[in-house]
């Protein structure tokens, strides 16, 4: 019989790689948010960083981002997994085939493709503004919701949600594709609902899958930058894309705080992380009984 340790033994090389890598750079931005940088001049060393990014800016910002992350993770895994379950149970090979290739597309389109498509479709000049217009709904651009740029971040979860489904989908869809389709069959000879299959057998089954994948969005949506730099407004601002602005600002005064609010989102997001994956957790598990 095989150790159990086995596996861990081959993976070792790969983890010590990986955790010197990631160990180093998390240390080295420690010590530079504690002020002591000198290739600029930067040696005395304080916690005045910290103290500095812990305000009700760096508060609210924090807020908005755990928001928007989690109402788009939250989306994406209740939409992919109904687009999963609706894939396993068509008879029509065709169409599941057609759904599937299209959702793989959707998991590899970079972020970017889906910003300007989502620019494209629901700004307040795009298509389905002009389509409104053409069906005297609205009479000028400004009448049409302001899905991008808005301060309630719909863009960015928008976005979020576009990218989100298809791998959410994608991961039930592989788990549910190799259930027997007997425990369906049994179900509806006993009169349970479709709703109710859903809820006693496909979620359960697929729990630990949507937790993992769910957690992953989560933790991606949380820290992105680029989705919020580029569809969010000017206040309020996710901490992501204020990091981001941090980074590029030519003040080198503003290198420890900017390390210092890096560290504060990691600590953070590490406890909103694990907090949403208990949720999550206790929601599919919670359909058991």
């Amino acid at each position: 019989m095989r150790s159990k340790t086995a596996p861990l033994l081959l993976l070792m090389p790969i983890l010590l790689l990986y955790g010197v890598l990631i160990g180093g750079g998390l240390l080295h931005t420690f010590v530079e948010s504690l002020g002591y940088i000198p290739a600029v001049g930067l040696h005395e060393i304080s916690f005045s960083a910290y103290r500095l990014n812990l305000g009700d800016s760096f508060a609210g910002s924090m807020l908005f981002s755990i928001a928007i992350a989690f109402v788009s993770s939250s989306l994406s895994t209740i939409l992919g997994f109904l687009i999963a379950c609706v894939m396993t149970n068509s008879g029509h090979h065709p169409i599941r085939t057609l759904t599937q290739r299209m959702l793989q597309v959707g998991v590899i389109l970079p972020y970017l493709y889906v910003i300007f498509m989502a620019t494209t479709f629901f700004g307040q000049s795009g298509m389905i503004s002009r389509v409104f217009h053409l069906l005297n709904i609205t009479t000028e651009p400004k009448d049409f919701p302001r899905l991008i740029l808005d301060p309630a971040g719909i863009g960015m979860i928008l976005v979020f949600v576009l990218k989100g489904t298809p791998f959410v989908a994608l991961f039930s869809f592989n788990i549910l594709s190799h259930v027997s389709s007997r425990y369906g069959h049994v179900a509806r000879t006993l009169g349970a609902s479709g709703q109710t299959i859903l809820k006693r057998i496909y979620l359960p089954l697929c729990s630990s899958g949507l937790v993992w994948s769910s957690s992953v969005l989560f933790a991606y949506n949380l820290g992105s930058f680029e989705v919020p730099y580029l569809m969010g407004s000017l206040r309020p601002v996710t901490l992501s894309a204020k990091l981001y602005s941090s980074f590029i600002s030519p003040d080198i005064r503003d290198i420890p705080q900017t390390m210092a609010a890096n560290i504060l989102l990691l600590a953070l997001g590490l406890v909103a992380l694990t907090l949403y994956a208990m949720l999550v957790r206790r929601l599919t598990a919670g359909r058991r009984r």
